[in-house]
């Protein structure tokens, strides 16, 4: 890859919060990475297709006690 992970995790942890991919952009321009908002989408996509199949093989360790809060 051309571009240093920290700017593809910045761009998916942008995009993530809700931002859009314009704001992505301009995001990482202000931090001297020059891309297109198609690019990072497309690291996105990618990058999540990565997490998915990771984060399929972990079990989460939940104990047998559960809570539940009240909506007020």
């Amino acid at each position: 890859m051309k571009t240093n992970l920290k700017a593809i995790t910045s761009a998916m942890q942008f995009y993530f919060t809700g931002e859009s991919l314009r704001n992505v952009q301009q995001f990482l321009q202000l931090q001297c990475v020059q891309v297109s908002h198609q690019t990072a989408y497309k690291w996105i996509k990618k990058n999540n297709k990565l997490m998915k199949s990771y984060l399929d093989k972990i079990t989460p360790q939940v104990g047998d006690t559960w809570r539940a809060m009240g909506l007020h």
